[in-house]
């Protein structure tokens, strides 16, 4: 072991020490520092891990009832570190059997003190605090700010109940390398500078209006998450100037648990996204209710026309889809993902899907194929008994119809790309449904699916039970 190079004992040790999340982890019930327990096993060692300041620039401290006084080691960690940024987690897990007020000690107190004492070298700040636990904290005679600062995570109440308290004044002072923002409620443009932020997550917001204003502002993003736990049905009937995002490549949506889809509305009415590749919009509407995604979803989707690879859809309600208008509208799509609790094979949504993407075989022109560039499909649905024969062979003869083979008897290819992977998975809620065979498995049907794998076109169709 004396032999091994330095190089090799730092792949070693940085190995090591990935395996846990925080180089530094101090909770109520026990401190974990990897780096430090490396360090004392003998001098070399400690020389190397001392020389390696990457492996000292993680630290998470639970402030729940925190025994142990903390100061120093926050203090060795922010010196061995040697001006790395730093990542910073503070939170507060208490367990479900404690009583409701925090448990705020006096080592909590003056561990937080320490770690914000370092502010000026986080460049990743995980403030997983409430507002109750920050104020039991008592840290408004501290001043400080965050110069460094490139990504913040704060999904508690803090940020809509403090929104003017002591963190967020050191917030104001000015955040010149703040680049991502993950929120549960996002803050005033007066407090964050939006428009230099390339990834923004909202859990949730003040309303259409209050968002679109923010999003104005954002000129920069490449990753955008929002998440609709309010409605206003003013504001669905409302016209709002259009706010187009230019460099936006990802952008995920979800609508909180029995709100209409139609809260989508202005947000899908107002947005152009030019340059989209992602996009992914989740929901779970009353299944009692008539529920319908919004008009303008598909004007929202064609803004991306030229650009969207990657779309997907997850809903527990029973939702039609303008499916024909938005999937003829994007020749670029190479992936689609439908999640569907509600829903079954034998569906007329189901059938609708594998009719459109199937090519007919007198199709004289890559005009007619839905998706060109489509290469992977993936159906996750629920099923109320076993996988009929006629479901598996509408699911495989549109596989088939896009393999390559195929499209060359056609002379579809290489303008329409061969269909790669088509994965179908279902929730059979029936008695016994590992014992119902998948009519695939049957010798006939079985030569079809083998001879697709051939032309390196996968189809795997499986029950989740």
């Amino acid at each position: 072991m004396r032999r091994l190079p330095a190089e090799s004992w730092m792949n070693i040790f940085t190995e090591v020490c990935s395996s846990d999340e925080n180089a530094l982890s101090a909770t109520y019930r026990k401190i974990t520092a990897p780096p430090i327990a490396l360090s004392h096993v003998c001098s070399r060692w400690r020389e190397i891990i001392n020389n390696l300041p990457q492996l000292w620039t993680s630290i998470s401290v639970d402030m729940y009832n925190l025994q142990a006084d903390v100061r120093n080691l926050v203090t060795l960690f922010g010196k061995r570190s040697k001006g790395h940024s730093l990542k910073i987690q503070i939170h507060h897990q208490y367990p479900l059997r404690a009583a409701h007020r925090p448990m705020i000690t006096s080592k909590s107190r003056r561990a937080f003190r320490a770690l914000l004492a370092h502010a000026h070298q986080c460049g990743e700040l995980h403030f997983e605090l409430s507002a109750e636990e920050t104020r039991a904290l008592k840290s408004s005679d501290l001043i400080f700010s965050f110069p460094r600062l490139r990504t913040f995570d704060c999904h508690t109440d803090l940020v809509s109940t403090l929104e003017h308290g002591w963190l967020f004044d050191s917030l104001r002072r000015g955040l010149p390398s703040l680049e991502v923002f993950r929120v549960e409620t996002a803050l005033g443009t007066d407090v964050i500078p939006y428009p230099q932020l390339t990834t923004l997550s909202i859990d949730g917001h003040r309303g259409a209006c209050w968002l679109l204003e923010v999003l104005r502002t954002c000129r920069s993003l490449r990753s955008l998450t929002i998440g609709f736990e309010t409605a206003s049905e003013e504001e669905d009937e409302e016209e709002f100037a259009p706010v187009v995002l230019p460099d936006l490549r990802k952008f995920s949506v979800r609508v909180a648990e029995t709100f209409p889809c139609s809260v989508l509305a202005p947000l899908c009415s107002t947005l152009s996204l030019p340059s989209l590749e992602s996009l992914e919009i989740a929901s779970a509407p009353d299944p009692d209710d008539d529920d319908e995604w919004p008009p303008s979803l598909p004007t929202m989707i064609q803004s991306a026309s030229a650009t969207l690879r990657e779309l997907s859809f997850r809903s527990h309600g029973k939702l039609s889809y303008p499916l024909n208008e938005i999937l003829r509208s994007c020749p670029s799509l190479a992936c689609i993902s439908f999640w569907e609790e509600c829903q079954g094979l034998d569906s007329t949504f189901v059938h609708d899907i594998f009719t459109i993407l199937t090519i007919s075989p007198s199709a004289s022109s890559a005009a007619v194929a839905v998706a060109p560039r489509l290469t992977h499909l993936k159906l996750h649905f629920s099923q109320w008994h076993g996988l009929r024969r006629v479901e598996g062979l509408r699911i495989l003869s549109m596989a088939e119809s896009r393999a390559r083979n195929r499209l060359v008897i056609l002379g579809l290819d290489p303008v329409v790309v061969a269909l790669q992977d088509v994965r179908i998975l279902y929730d059979c809620y029936v008695p016994h449904a590992k014992l119902l065979r998948c009519p695939l498995e049957h010798t006939a049907l079985k030569e079809r699916v083998d001879a697709l794998a051939n032309e390196n076109t996968y189809l795997s169709i499986s029950s989740a039970n």
